[in-house]
């Protein structure tokens, strides 16, 4: 369902956690073993960055 609602979304970013099988859905991935917060802080991180 999240992905099916991904595809639909016309946002000009969309940034996820990286997965290869995902990859169509995404601009930009973010890889991270870690916690979902780390996760989060650095799709925060990188987004900044972007603008």
């Amino acid at each position: 369902m999240v992905l099916y609602l991904m595809a639909l979304s016309k946002a000009r970013c969309r940034v996820g956690k990286f997965s290869e099988s995902e990859s169509s859905f995404f601009e930009l991935m973010i890889e991270e073993n870690g916690t979902v917060k780390n996760l989060l802080d650095n799709m925060y991180k990188y987004t900044q960055k972007l603008k």
